[in-house]
């Protein structure tokens, strides 16, 4: 009987299932609603995981499963995961099965191994090593920590800069002119009312503003300049603390794959923790990384 390999990449945004067979063929690539153990119960995201399956109405036994599920934190997590997992009807009795955080499908994306660096730059950030068997993972906490180096960060330094615009701390400019006109925020009252009700998407898609203004603007500067540092900091936490002697670091998330200052910033810094660490896009999505990853390694 023909043998079937899933991957399963559970986000807050959405959830990806690839399924492939023995011949690493592509067999469906099945998006859904989102599945992050951060949005709901571990029962809630192993029925959206079921309900993703099978919106491609093939009905295929599955093998092997390698799930990177966000939320996913301590291993009493993930073996209540697999528990639930295993009472889903298309996964056969012998399966083997792993669930792990997503940042494993996020380094898998590189190459479908389980060795080397993710970097994740978009609404949020973090950074995930993975060396000898060992993974070390840095930031990724609840946004209130500040979520150094990550869209929403960017965004929250815009906030705290126009903030200084309005009570004349510092110079308007056409910087703090197009915050306030994406904010429609033009006096400090207002303001006061947006800190207080915020999130953390909303203050993101402040970021694009900052790196449009950082090549002619000293403030835009410095916001990105400092974000690229700490993101420098992320990375040679990851490389010391797993003992890397040289690597390669795959790069996902919005804020890092758009083409501007800031990605050039943070790839000068990662060169500067180490020349030999090999920067790459990634090769495949996360769920197909996965999905080959099990397939080649869980038999």
């Amino acid at each position: 009987m023909k043998k079937y390999y899933m991957g399963i990449d559970g986000g807050n945004s959405k959830t990806q299932i690839v399924i492939i067979d023995e011949a690493l063929n592509v067999i469906c690539d099945i998006t859904g609603k989102p599945s992050s153990i951060e949005l709901m119960d571990l029962t809630t995201s192993v029925n959206i995981i079921n309900e993703t399956y099978h919106l491609n109405n093939l009905g295929l036994p599955i093998t092997g499963v390698f799930a990177g599920i966000a939320g996913v934190i301590a291993s009493d997590y993930e073996q209540e995961y697999e528990r639930l997992f295993r009472k889903l009807p298309f996964i056969k009795d012998n399966a083997s099965i792993v669930i792990k955080s997503d940042r494993y499908t996020s380094l898998l994306s590189k190459d479908a191994t389980l060795e080397g660096i993710a970097l994740i730059l978009g609404t949020s950030s973090s950074c995930f090593g993975f060396h000898n068997e060992v993974g070390f993972r840095v930031g990724g906490y609840p946004y209130q920590e500040g979520d150094a180096g990550s869209a929403y960060d960017l965004g929250n330094q815009a906030l705290k800069y126009y903030a200084r615009v309005l009570d004349k701390r510092i110079p308007e400019s056409n910087f703090s002119n197009e915050i306030a006109n994406v904010l429609e925020i033009n006096n400090i009252t207002d303001l006061d009312n947006y800190f207080n009700h915020f999130n953390r998407v909303s203050v993101a898609k402040l970021a694009p503003i900052v790196t449009k203004f950082a090549p002619i603007n000293q403030y835009a500067y410095h916001i990105l300049a400092t974000a690229a540092d700490e993101v420098k900091m992320m990375v040679e936490a990851v490389y010391k603390t797993i003992g890397f002697d040289e690597t390669s670091l795959v790069f996902s998330g919005g804020l890092i794959q758009a083409e501007t200052m800031y990605r050039q910033l943070v790839f000068q810094n990662i060169k500067k923790v180490n020349s030999n660490i090999q920067i790459h896009t990634p090769l495949y999505s996360p769920a197909q990384g996965a999905a080959i990853f099990a397939q080649k390694n869980l038999k």
